[in-house]
């Protein structure tokens, strides 16, 4: 079977992809339900080969198809490794576990993961927690930021939408776009808050503007 690549990126390949590389392939990989097939196809041709059992190559493409437990499972067998740590920390999240999903976000830094990076994570793994508290106190510490990153502001403007400060979420959420003009989640979300806030127009601008990149952020095109 051919590697599904975007372009060029096989997650099985000797050496893992790098983080960006991943995001980009899971992004190709949702962005049709062929692709997604031929992936999962890739994935459990993956799994019962014995150079794969100690890399989370499996792990993360489990992950992507969205079999969070079993990419969970996956990832604790696998070799200590900043990426066996990310997305062991993501699956976890998915499923609930929050608390162990942030001491795998702080087991990664031992690994060289970006400090930038974790503390977002660890920011929108409390807000998906509902403790609002400790995710402001993680972006305070990113204060430095501000103006500067484009997935700090989108992170501030998750939890100012999540406490209901609709009009400040937005403010953030354009933050993110001036910085990042293809920052696809920020898009998607200024978008949804245009639609929910009855200016369907407005919506329909960002929808559109998504739906022509490539690979296509397949929420947009549902809404």
């Amino acid at each position: 079977m051919e590697p599904i690549t975007e372009p060029g990126i096989d997650l099985f390949a000797e050496a893992l992809p790098s983080m960006d590389e991943i995001k980009r392939l899971s992004a190709f990989v949702h962005s049709g339900e062929a692709n997604q097939l031929n992936f999962g196809e890739q994935v459990e041709s993956n799994m019962g080969k014995t150079e794969q059992k100690a890399s989370p190559a499996v792990g993360i493409g489990l992950f992507i198809l969205g079999r969070n437990a079993e990419a969970v499972e996956k990832l604790e067998k696998a070799n200590d490794c900043k990426e066996k740590f990310l997305y062991l920390a993501f699956a976890l999240r998915r499923i609930g576990e929050f608390d162990q999903a942030i001491e795998n976000l702080q087991k990664s830094l031992d690994y060289e993961a970006d400090t930038l990076s974790i503390t977002l994570e660890k920011a929108a793994t409390y807000r998906c927690a509902g403790n609002f508290e400790a995710a402001a106190t993680e972006l305070k510490a990113c204060k430095n930021f501000e103006d500067v990153s484009a997935e700090y502001h989108y992170q501030l403007a998750r939890l100012a939408e999540a406490q209901g400060l609709y009009e400040q979420a937005m403010d953030d959420y354009k933050t993110a776009l001036e910085l990042s003009p293809n920052h696809q989640r920020a898009l998607f979300h200024l978008a949804f808050r245009w639609d929910l806030s009855g200016y369907e127009e407005a919506a329909i601008v960002y929808y559109r503007q998504i739906a022509s990149s490539s690979p296509v952020y397949v929420s947009a095109l549902l809404n």
